[in-house]
């Protein structure tokens, strides 16, 4: 009987344990809602808002007592960013496209305005001489017009890039005319000239004219923030756990289109919270830091300057879990380093198998695709976790709350839980 009621106890605790805390699916949406809200500008570069976004995070934390390291949630840094402010217009022989729709102006592209001939270029005039000669002395003043279905292997559209980008045609625009979908960017530098992509349906060989009011402003020193708090932790707080998501997304192109970035990474940030918020009920034994990045998308730049700018030792940083792509998990979850730390992926699996999870985990090497990079490359061992799904959107216009099923995001997050837990618990 004795051993019954020790066996309820013990199961109680953990019940009740698990109660005061449950992951909280009206407050996830409520954060996604607000940071891809029309008021955060797509939390870029335009109207700051990227600052604004920053304040918002700053202020969720304040309301959970999360501590700050120097009196405030800031870490301050600059970067160059080019930027779209203004005026985006193109209309091709009179009738008008649609931004983020028809076509999408290169981050890099600086302003041009004006009409201009169109003129057509396919893999035999890029990569023959004798051809594109003849073909460049037709060029001045000329916009250059090349669709990519014309190449047909991926080294050859490599090659057709890379020529490109530099621009021998010197043509006053580039355009690349595409099947697919439309993607966008961050840059930290302008070209010399002007580069769009535009769909297929928009733009064709019989097309003549192509007219641009296009206002492209490139930023020096533009001021950026991470976000930075932490949870003391109750047995170990000399040492220390990252949880990182970047919070910046592409922003605004032009005065009324904007990128919001629910998936990317607006969920990232959202989970995030979901760990202040269990661990403000439940300290951690690890002291954890929570760092919201600034400057993924312009080239990890957020991430760096902490790596370069540590505020505890990151010697005594025991691992990062850096969560991007936390929206869609109908197809599991994949794991960047997994193949590069063993120790850290077999406790990760060992949580999803006996946690009864089902969920199906995918291992990568190295990579330098998001914020955890910087801290393997100073030999931190260190996660970034994304979701795996069906949703296509990504670095558009269409990568909206509303859109996000948000399917396997529990599930990850209890896993990921556990899976701390567990590490606390083994001192590694």
């Amino acid at each position: 009987m004795k051993k019954q009621i020790r066996l309820f106890l013990v199961s109680f605790c953990f019940v009740f344990s698990t109660a005061t805390f449950a992951q909280d699916a009206e407050n996830v949406r409520m954060t996604l809602n607000e940071l891809c809200s029309p008021g955060m500008h797509g939390r870029g570069y335009v109207q700051h808002g990227d600052s604004l976004a920053a304040d918002y995070i700053a202020g969720r934390l304040a309301a959970e007592n999360v501590l700050t390291f120097n009196n405030n949630f800031f870490q301050d840094f600059n970067f160059n960013i080019n930027t779209f402010p203004n005026e985006m217009q193109i209309n091709i022989d009179g009738v008008d496209l649609v931004q983020g729709y028809h076509f999408l102006v290169d981050a890099a592209s600086k302003s041009i305005k004006g009409t201009y001939e169109i003129a057509w270029a396919d893999s035999a005039t890029i990569f023959d001489k004798k051809q594109f000669r003849k073909f460049h002395k037709h060029l001045k003043k000329k916009v250059i017009a090349i669709d990519v279905s014309s190449f047909r292997s991926p080294e050859s559209r490599k090659k057709m890039m890379s020529i490109i980008y530099k621009n021998r045609y010197k043509a006053k625009a580039i355009i690349i005319v595409t099947y697919g979908k439309l993607t966008w960017d961050a840059e930290q530098t302008q070209l010399k000239y002007a580069r769009f992509t535009i769909k297929a349906d928009k733009i064709n060989r019989n097309s003549k004219t192509i007219t641009f009011n296009v206002d492209a402003q490139l930023v020096k020193n533009y001021h950026s923030r991470n976000v930075i708090g932490y949870i003391r932790g109750s047995d170990y707080p000399e040492k220390y756990i990252i949880i990182s998501a970047h919070y910046d997304h592409l922003g605004m192109m032009g005065k009324y289109i904007f990128f919001p970035g629910a998936n990317d990474n607006a969920s990232g940030v959202a989970m995030m919270l979901d760990f202040v918020r269990m661990y403000r009920f439940h300290p951690p034994k690890y002291t954890v830091i929570f760092i919201a990045f600034a400057g993924e998308e312009a080239g990890l730049i957020g991430s760096k300057y902490y790596v370069e700018h540590p505020l505890v030792p990151l010697e005594k940083t025991r691992f990062v879990l850096n969560l991007d792509l936390m929206g869609t998990g109908k197809n599991g979850i994949t794991v960047v380093n997994g193949t590069v730390f063993p120790d850290e992926m077999s406790v990760l699996q060992m949580k999803e198998h006996f946690g009864r999870y089902h969920m199906n985990i995918e291992q990568r090497g190295k990579a330098a695709n998001s914020d955890h990079y910087w801290f393997t490359q100073k030999g931190v061992h260190s996660f970034f976790i994304y979701q795996r799904g069906d949703y296509t959107y990504y670095h558009d216009i269409f990568d909206k709350p509303d859109q996000l099923e948000l399917e396997g995001y529990t599930s990850t997050f209890y896993l990921l839980r556990d899976f701390l837990r567990e590490f606390q618990d083994r001192h590694m």
